[in-house]
């Protein structure tokens, strides 16, 4: 379902458009792997690289290790050394290339 709403949203965008992938699951399967096999199925749309958005908002991110880490925020329970009562989710952000 969730390719779905991505594959129709993503009709929608002019070049240069924004299109936010988001979450409240930790499941690589509804997160990376969607993020993942949308961006294969369209080579027009990319990741934008949050890293700069992490940072300054100091946010308590997952590092799996993965490559395309810096390109989305995963934020587990329990992760934060803020003082953050946070539930896990997801977010990518990709953009519609000319």
């Amino acid at each position: 379902l969730q390719g779905k709403i991505l594959n129709t949203a993503s009709y929608y965008l002019k070049i240069g458009g924004k299109l936010v992938y988001s979450t409240c699951s930790t499941e690589p399967e509804e997160n990376e792997e969607i993020v993942s096999k949308f961006l294969e199925e369209h080579p027009d749309f990319e990741l934008e690289d949050l890293s700069k958005f992490i940072k300054e908002r100091k946010l308590p991110v997952y590092d799996s290790g993965q490559h395309n880490q810096k390109k989305f925020i995963q934020v587990l329970p329990g992760l934060s050394n803020l003082d953050l009562d946070l539930d896990g989710f997801f977010m990518a952000k990709m953009i519609r290339k000319g």
